[in-house]
């Protein structure tokens, strides 16, 4: 009996658990259906997320085609304002080059004004004297043809408003000694010498060559050379010059003044010592292609002798650098045929008068200089770089100062490079006759020649 009760009690206890089982079953699925729909409610919230996803995401890419299209639009909008900005500074720049070549014209427009204000009557004065240094004039006075006195007059006139200019006072005196006014010619000529001694003495000098005399031209060619040279600054004028004295264009006593004044200007150079050498180095690479080369004719020689035979040698070939330099001379300035006819004569000096009356004053030097900058800036656009470089070809092609030493060595050693300048053979190496003319070129010094 006692085991029913406890049997009993057990199956109560049992029962019990299944029914606290049941019970935290039926709980738990509450939990899982209250789990359930609140993930049902979590879905429709996480679809209607994706949908506002993909929303969002066509809108993002809308956003970026349109960020694309709009990159697009600013780069060539970019280019554009690029190209409309270089069109602008292209514009802005030429402009301001039109402002400067409009300014540059109206300057130069102002600037030729006033040269021609203050030298317009020089140009008169060289036209004047141009005509008065002709061959013809003196025949035309003689015969009546031609009077001077107007001439004298406006010369007269001239000096009064430019008392300064040496080639009026120079032109007085060539009109008054046609007029046979001593007085007027003298004072004239000394007005002229006072201003510029070296142009009035060169004028005087061409001038008279022009008429045929000659022994005046030498004279006065004799104080140019004496008082107006500088041996050590030879410019293009002097070397023109030089060529007229060499052809004999202005006679023989010019020749003769030149030939001295050249001997001089040779032995002053060869007695400066620093000089001296600076001439012999320069020289030297020339000399020694002129050295005798001995060949095989001492080969024989050569063996017999018990010495330093190349030091022979060489001394031997430095012993025939005068011969081989007389032959280099002969060479380049051979006699003239007498059988064959003569050239036509070279006219150096009328071309050096042209090129002396027409040299600009130093006050006038200013104002042309200033006037061609002008002109080429106008002529250049504005362009101020090209027309700089064009102003430095100019000055380069002006240059062409050099010393007497270096007009032998060009005349001697580069006849062929020399463009219209004559030859000079120095003392040293005179051609075996004196007064030969190459036929070569334009003409040859023998100027210096013993």
């Amino acid at each position: 009996m006692s085991e029913q009760p406890e049997a009993e009690a057990s199956l109560n206890e049992l029962r019990d658990g299944l029914k606290e089982i049941r019970e935290a079953q039926q709980r738990r699925e509450g939990d899982l259906k209250t789990l359930h729909d609140r993930f049902g409610t979590l879905s429709g919230g996480v679809e209607a997320l994706r949908g506002r996803a993909n929303e969002l995401a066509l809108q993002v890419e809308s956003v970026n085609s349109a960020t694309e299209e709009l990159r697009e639009g600013l780069s060539l909008t970019r280019s554009e304002l690029g190209q409309v900005k270089a069109e602008l500074t292209d514009f802005r720049s030429q402009y301001e080059r039109d402002q400067a070549v409009l300014a540059a014209q109206f300057e130069l427009d102002r600037v030729t004004e006033d040269w021609q204000r203050r030298f317009g009557n020089r140009e008169k004065v060289r036209s004047l004297a141009r005509g008065l240094v002709k061959q013809l004039t003196p025949q035309l006075v003689r015969s009546g043809a031609l009077r001077t006195d107007n001439l004298r007059l406006f010369v007269e006139e001239h000096l009064a408003h430019d008392p300064d200019f040496w080639l009026a006072h120079a032109t007085l005196a060539v009109a008054a000694r046609l007029d046979g006014d001593d007085e007027i010619r003298l004072t004239a000529m000394g007005q002229a010498q006072g201003l510029d001694l070296g142009k009035a003495n060169l004028f005087f000098s061409l001038a008279a060559a022009r008429t045929g005399e000659h022994e005046r031209a030498g004279n006065w060619m004799d104080g140019y050379l004496q008082h107006a040279v500088d041996p050590d600054r030879l410019g293009r004028d002097f070397l023109v010059v030089l060529d007229a004295v060499a052809s004999r264009e202005l006679g023989d006593l010019a020749h003769s003044y030149a030939r001295q004044v050249m001997v001089r200007w040779g032995t002053e150079a060869a007695a400066g010592g620093t000089a001296a050498r600076a001439s012999v180095r320069r020289w030297t690479p020339q000399l020694r292609k002129l050295l005798a080369s001995p060949g095989d004719r001492f080969e024989s020689l050569g063996q017999a002798y018990n010495g330093d035979w190349p030091a022979l040698l060489a001394h031997w070939r430095l012993a025939t650098v005068t011969t081989g330099t007389l032959a280099h001379l002969r060479k380049e300035f051979p006699p003239p045929d007498r059988t064959s006819s003569s050239p036509g004569r070279v006219r150096y000096a009328e071309t050096a008068i042209d090129r002396l009356i027409g040299h600009l004053e130093p006050d006038e030097a200013a104002l042309h200089t200033k006037k061609e900058a002008l002109r080429r800036f106008i002529e250049h656009r504005g362009n101020e770089k090209a027309a700089q470089e064009e102003h430095e070809l100019r000055q380069e092609a002006d240059a062409g100062v050099m010393d007497f030493t270096t007009l032998l060595d060009n005349a001697v050693f580069k006849p062929s490079q020399r463009q219209c300048l004559s030859h000079v053979t120095p003392r040293w190496g005179a051609p075996p006759e004196r007064g030969a003319v190459s036929q070569r070129g334009s003409g040859a010094y023998d100027i210096g020649a013993d």
